[in-house]
Parts: C-alpha cells; sequence; structure tokens
C-alpha cells in the first residue's frame, strides 16, 4: 500500500491508494487460485476494493475443504440474487 512518506494530493491520492489495491487485489488472487486450484469468489455487492482484498487475505487461513465448502454455498447464494 501507499508508503506514508509519499505526498498525496486529492483525487490522485484516491487513484493511487485504489490503483494499488487493485494490484494488490490481484496478486493475492493469484495466490489463493495456487493455493485452492480456483479463483477468489465472494458476494461484492456493497463492499469496496480494500474490503474485498480483507476477505481475501482472511479466507487464505482457511483450510482447503474449509474453503472449498464456503466456495459451494457463495456459488449458490449469488446464483439465487441474480
Amino acid at each position: 500500500m501507499r508508503r506514508e512518506d509519499t505526498p498525496c494530493l486529492g483525487s490522485k491520492c484516491v487513484v493511487s491508494l485504489l490503483q494499488e489495491t487493485l494490484q494488490a487485489l490481484a496478486e493475492w488472487n493469484q495466490k489463493y487460485d495456487e493455493r485452492y486450484g480456483f479463483i477468489f469468489l465472494i458476494c461484492a455487492t456493497g463492499k469496496s476494493a480494500l474490503e474485498m482484498l480483507e476477505a481475501l487475505k482472511a479466507r487464505m487461513a482457511n483450510a482447503p475443504e474449509d474453503e472449498v465448502r464456503k466456495r459451494v454455498v457463495l456459488d449458490i447464494t449469488i446464483t439465487r440474487t441474480r
């Protein structure tokens, strides 16, 4: 993420932080895929990129069988809401 000693000016800062968060999401998604063998899935409605990144990092601690179960529930939930 952005270093605290980096100057930040208004919307440029927001764009920079968003870009850094999206880059981190891409990197953590790759790690997740390597660990579990499928892409990260989350019900993203109402969540910011930072919230999704935090959820992804937290779920990396899950055992593979727990993450598979979580994935099945999310697949069903997301499909029903469409």
